[in-house]
């Protein structure tokens, strides 16, 4: 798999140096960007609730600005889908279920390597890459984005199960409880 490897010795081991270094920038880009992301789409999602509810907009900057799981996956389908209409357009030979695969796989960071993008009859087009290039580093910022939006809405839930199973745990019987040593007490 893959479309460009290196071939000698020399290549792998600048590609192996390249990686120590690559990999971790890019999960920093990738975190902090995403971050980014999730805060203006916190603030996007709050004043469309706002309007949408007819509730006062929390201030921007408030922590307790959630956004529901359900519209952080919704969000990442959609954006996935975009995608894959967009390369099942552009790539004749791929078929939905390709695109699928490809949009899916590259996005989740597994990346196979097994399809490329922006070649019609194994010619390159400039076009066609850059805009997928951008799609694709895009889309890893959506996920990345939304991993930051669902963690804190886990994190959210998981405090208030806690508080929860905490208010309970200091509940006090209403009746004394009776100890009793041996089952022959009790009748």
């Amino acid at each position: 798999y893959g479309h460009l490897t290196p071939n000698t010795s020399e290549g792998r081991i600048a590609t192996i140096f390249y990686s120590i270094i690559g990999i971790p920038l890019a999960l920093l880009y990738l975190t902090s960007i995403g971050r980014a992301m999730a805060n203006i789409f916190k603030f996007i999602y709050n004043r469309f609730a706002s309007y949408v509810w007819h509730i006062e907009a929390k201030k921007y900057g408030d922590s307790t600005i959630r956004v529901p799981v359900a519209v952080t996956l919704t969000f990442i389908i959609f954006y996935n889908a975009l995608g894959v209409f967009l390369f099942s357009v552009w790539e004749k030979q791929w078929t939905p279920i390709i695109s699928a695969y490809f949009c899916f796989i590259t996005l989740s960071t597994i990346g196979l390597g097994d399809f490329m993008f922006g070649f019609d009859d194994n010619h390159p087009d400039p076009s066609k890459q850059l805009v997928g290039a951008l799609y694709l580093v895009l889309g890893l910022s959506v996920m990345s984005m939304g991993f930051n939006l669902m963690k804190d809405e886990i994190i959210t839930k998981y405090r208030w199960v806690v508080r929860r199973l905490t208010k309970i745990k200091r509940v006090k019987p209403k009746e004394p409880v009776v100890e009793v040593d041996s089952l022959t007490e009790l009748f």
